[in-house]
């Protein structure tokens, strides 16, 4: 087993070479072993001009054990929201991080977050999700503790649609993109592995998530916990109904599948885009859209 220390060298090369830019003027990132930090989850969420919505996932957290740590990502000019978590944390007992960055992407706000984290394990929920049960994410921070996983999902409520179904085929499915559904605010990662796989691909606009779900299946073995500790905000996006999105994961089937399933995960997301472009002619030629 490597050394503290050697851990320590290894991961602060692997942010500084991967992260170099987060943030503009700021010193080479040193990762700190977590075995001297008492968090073991940190629960990362970014905001932007939205303080109710990040009110709302805030107040949800009362009750969540103490090696739970909750870090918040806005952007450094959003002054409203830094006035309102100035004032949330005066009364607040939660542990709560405030972290600024320059408001230039989601997905580079998380790898700051995470970056920044205490924890060994890493979770991300949206402004406007909320824990459904801190007892849930004690047990499943127990579950942590025990086995040591690279990774993990877990179940969550949805006021639109069924649960995850938390089995490996359907893992499948879903990086395959054969029908499955992984919620990204379900699935923690280990700290170190996310830093060693190089975080959110910020070259990636809406599916980074996506993306970094195949990485982790492709490498690692899933522990699935089946204990709601999210309920997941209705949301107003869908990766899969809008053009990048489609895009998107159209390129993760050529750059990032294994080749022994790149010819029919390609040939399905053809198939989807040629149903939709034909839909969308439909509609040009009934007069349903301008």
């Amino acid at each position: 087993m490597a050394h503290p220390n050697q851990i320590t060298i290894f991961i602060t090369a692997q942010l500084n070479r991967r992260f170099p830019t987060l943030v503009s003027g700021q010193s080479p990132y040193t990762y700190h072993v977590n075995g001297a930090s008492r968090f073991v989850l940190s629960v990362i969420t970014v905001a932007a001009y939205d303080i109710a919505r990040l009110k709302v996932t805030l107040d949800s957290f009362n009750g969540a054990c103490g090696n739970v740590e909750f870090i918040v990502v806005c952007p450094r000019d959003d002054t409203d929201t830094i006035s309102f978590l100035d004032s949330f944390l005066v009364h607040s007992k939660l542990q709560v991080s405030v972290h600024h960055d320059e408001g230039v992407g989601v997905y580079e706000a998380m790898n700051h977050g995470a970056i920044l984290s205490n924890g060994k394990y890493l979770i991300f929920w949206n402004a406007g999700d909320t824990c459904h049960n801190t007892i849930g994410l004690s047990q499943v921070i127990t579950h942590l503790n025990s086995t040591s996983p690279a990774w993990g999902i877990t179940q969550a409520v949805f006021d639109w649609r069924s649960p995850q179904i938390l089995t490996s085929r359907n893992l499948k499915n879903f990086v395959l993109q054969l029908g499955g559904y992984i919620s990204h605010q379900t699935v923690i990662v280990s700290k170190l592995e996310f830093i060693a796989l190089g975080g959110f691909d910020s070259n990636f606009k809406v599916a980074a998530d996506a993306k970094m779900i195949t990485q982790l299946w492709k490498k690692f073995k899933v522990d699935f916990y089946d204990l709601e500790t999210v309920k997941v905000e209705f949301p107003n996006f869908s990766a899969k109904h809008n053009r990048l999105g489609r895009l998107e994961n159209l390129k993760l089937c050529v750059l990032d599948l294994p080749w022994k399933y790149k010819a029919m995960s390609l040939g399905v997301a053809l198939y989807r885009e040629f149903n939709y472009a034909l839909v969308r002619t439909r509609k040009i030629f009934s007069g349903s859209e301008d």
